[in-house]
């Protein structure tokens, strides 16, 4: 049985703002996203952390969407979390940034 309920894709210029460190988004969905793992993220913790799109070596802040999210997995190379509350802001924010990259590979 499938437990994914929404689909991942690779995240190429995300980043994530959690706990004042910045992790690479490694893949995202409707439901949340996978980050690398950065510190120690205690499962079922909740944080409030910032999506943000990534121009070359900068930060693009004004293309950038908050939520609040809860680990819900932890390994030795990544964190998932799971979106709570999600708003339109930030779905609208994963669609366009899915749309535009150049790697929109559906991960299994």
């Amino acid at each position: 049985m499938e437990r994914r309920q929404y689909d991942r894709y690779s995240t190429d210029g995300l980043v994530v703002m959690i706990d004042s460190k910045i992790a690479h988004a490694l893949d995202i969905s409707i439901g949340g996203l996978r980050i690398e793992r950065k510190s120690e993220l205690l499962f079922e913790s909740v944080h409030d952390v910032k999506v943000v799109r990534k121009i070359g070596d900068k930060l693009d802040l004004n293309s950038s969407v908050g939520i609040m999210a809860q680990v819900i997995r932890v390994n030795d190379t990544s964190v998932a979390l799971q979106f709570l509350s999600p708003s339109y802001d930030m779905l609208r924010f994963i669609v366009d940034n899915v749309a535009t990259t150049e790697h929109t590979n559906v991960l299994a």
